[in-house]
């Protein structure tokens, strides 16, 4: 599936550098992760939530650090991540 987002900006807002390239590609980005289903964001991005207190998760407990299981739980946390390979 393809996602799109268009931004359209007049040449005069680039004057005061508050607005730059990057900062519109970013713009551009986040509408389109804000807007695109939770399965397709999850095919782009490996999504990891370690909940210690989980039942489903007592059975991926030994593919995480210990220490870090045992902080969360002393802190009674859960811990989301996010990360992309390029």
């Amino acid at each position: 599936m393809k996602y799109l987002s268009e931004a359209r900006i007049t040449r005069e807002a680039f004057i005061d550098n508050t607005i730059n390239d990057e900062f519109i590609y970013r713009q551009l980005a986040s509408r389109i992760i804000s807007d695109m289903p939770i399965y397709d964001l999850m095919k782009l991005i490996e999504f990891v939530k370690i909940d210690p207190n989980s039942k489903d998760f007592r059975y991926k407990m030994h593919e995480y650090d210990p220490n870090q299981i045992k902080r969360l739980t002393d802190e009674k946390l859960i811990l989301f991540s996010a990360s992309i390979i390029i």
